[in-house]
């Protein structure tokens, strides 16, 4: 409690885009028991993301080499490898281009804000 809470430098001391943890706000004890105020302390970054993201794939054989000259089994293998990478490479772009797009804000939210009675716990 006697931290400061800075969501920026939590976040900017990792990778993570978001961050849920355990938070204690106030306290009171008494001799007879003690109340903690708290909740999970939910941090996330929200990114300035383009509003246009298109990216055409041309994904091919080299120059020069023809699908015909070669042998069956490795142009069905080749269009299944070059179908696959046309199917997970946008995904894989837009998820760097998020990375490393230019924080907007970042928003701090309280869930499941409560008194706890944590007499018996010994806390």
């Amino acid at each position: 409690m006697n931290q400061p809470i800075d969501p920026r430098i939590i976040l900017s001391n990792n990778d993570r885009e978001e961050i849920v943890d355990d938070i204690v706000l106030a306290v009171i004890e008494t001799e007879a028991r003690t109340n903690l105020f708290g909740g999970k302390f939910k941090i996330q970054k929200f990114r300035q993301m383009p509003n246009q993201f298109n990216m055409p794939l041309n994904i091919g054989l080299p120059a020069g080499i023809t699908p015909n000259i070669l042998p069956e089994q490795l142009r069905e293998m080749l269009q299944g490898f070059i179908q696959e990478i046309q199917a997970q490479l946008p995904g894989l772009v837009r998820s760097e281009i998020q990375k490393q797009a230019p924080i907007a804000k970042i928003q701090g939210d309280l869930l499941e804000a409560a008194w706890r009675d944590t007499t018996a716990a010994g806390d």
